[in-house]
């Protein structure tokens, strides 16, 4: 049975959060088939700083921009974030960068496919 957002210990939300950070719904909205840099398959958990393990030509930094929502929109939500990192280049070098990090965030009431207790 699916639970709700606000149950779910995946949910980084508190119990007065209308809205919080998921980092398994993004599976629920992109097939997100992809290999990192020392050949892990891209999987639930995805926090956003993980995504300067991805080369720039694999493919999820343009799948990340361009997220889908359609008929999820009322219950699922982008947001942006500008921080300071860490973030490895192409060559496998860290350095500190400012970047945009793209978080999901759900409503507590969203049933999702991936709910855990």
């Amino acid at each position: 049975m699916n639970g709700r957002c606000r149950q779910c210990k995946h949910w980084q939300g508190n119990r007065l959060s209308l809205w919080g950070d998921c980092n398994h719904v993004i599976f629920e909205l992109l097939a997100l088939d992809y290999t990192d840099r020392f050949g892990d398959k891209c999987e639930a958990p995805l926090d956003p700083h993980d995504l300067q393990y991805y080369l720039s030509d694999s493919g999820i930094h343009n799948d990340m921009k361009d997220i889908p929502l359609s008929s999820l929109h009322a219950k699922v939500k982008v947001d942006r974030r500008q921080e300071i990192t860490f973030w490895m280049d192409d060559h496998g070098e860290q350095t500190v960068k400012t970047k945009k990090l793209t978080y999901m965030q759900t409503h507590k009431q969203f049933k999702c496919e991936r709910y855990c207790e």
